[in-house]
């Protein structure tokens, strides 16, 4: 708040200046007005004056010799000085009444996030899906546990009961001879011919760009319908961040972060948030001390 450049200079500065004019022009006048006068000016920057100081000393040290930084105002700088109990206040306030658990789980739950989480998915994984060789690696990885699943003995099993179904008659013959149902020639030679259909699928581009749109639409399906796997996951994601939530103390994080401000730099934030308010403040002044000067002026020539 300083007054050495022109193009800081604030309604207050304005305000202090204009009342300090008034004096001056008291010498213009004769008697009771040039008394009048005078006296509204005085009043005028004292009360603007006040204002200004009473401002300043929440922000910065008053020193009574300010040139050598010594004998500072009591009460002076009071954001400085309490800082410790500022940073406690301002954590408990946004922990316990600004960012509380509930508070953030209403708003991860609510439709608009989900809304940002679905755009966000998608357009990830549109990302993903356009780096090169990622649909290569994907098919391998399909055929890979598709193959290994195929040459199971579940498999084999579940291949030879179903092959013994489809021959009938002769198929429940099969079934009872104990060397064919646990030699099966056929479905071992029909496993390895599965096998080599799905490598040569995964390897087909079709089948990867079928992966891919797949893929593409799987934010779409998964959160335009509701589902019982939605609704799990769903569940889940809550129980999951109410979890992360309740291990991190905001509080604390936000009463650190404030503490390790550096010196000044929590008066330049509320400064900068309520400089116009404050500068109000000291045109007010101003305008008040004009007003109770000419009430006392005039309260002093009826007695």
């Amino acid at each position: 708040m300083s007054f050495v450049q022109l193009e800081k200079m604030t309604k207050g500065h304005i305000t202090l200046i204009a009342t300090g004019l008034i004096m001056p022009l008291a010498f213009f006048f004769h008697g009771h007005m040039r008394d009048f006068i005078f006296t509204l000016g005085v009043s005028g920057v004292v009360g603007c004056a006040t204002n200004a100081i009473a401002i300043r000393m929440l922000f910065d040290h008053i020193y009574l010799l300010p040139w050598l930084k010594k004998w500072p105002l009591p009460y002076s700088g009071i954001l400085e000085e309490q800082r410790e109990e500022i940073a406690k206040a301002i954590g408990w306030t946004v922990a316990k009444r600004l960012l509380s658990t509930d508070a953030l789980m209403r708003a991860v739950t609510a439709e608009p996030f989900q809304e940002v989480i679905r755009s966000t998915l998608g357009s990830r994984l549109r990302e993903i899906l356009c780096e090169p060789g990622f649909l290569e690696v994907v098919s391998q990885d399909i055929g890979k546990h598709a193959c290994a699943f195929i040459g199971s003995d579940l498999f084999r099993l579940k291949l030879q009961q179903a092959l013994y179904r489809h021959l009938g008659w002769v198929g429940s013959i099969l079934v009872e001879v104990k060397n064919v149902r646990e030699r099966d020639k056929i479905t071992t030679q029909m496993q390895r011919e599965l096998k080599q259909v799905v490598a040569y699928m995964c390897q087909d581009e079709s089948f990867r760009l079928a992966v891919r749109d797949f893929l593409k639409n799987l934010p779409i399906k998964f959160y335009d319908t509701q589902t019982p796997l939605k609704e799990g996951v769903q569940r889940c994601i809550a129980v999951l961040v109410r979890d992360l939530l309740e291990q991190v103390d905001i509080e604390k994080i936000v009463a650190d972060e404030v503490r390790s401000f550096p010196p000044g730099a929590l008066s330049s934030i509320i400064i900068k948030i309520t400089a116009e308010n404050l500068d109000w403040l000291e045109v007010w002044g101003g305008v008040l001390g004009v007003l109770v000067g000419g009430l006392f002026w005039c309260l002093g020539k009826l007695v």
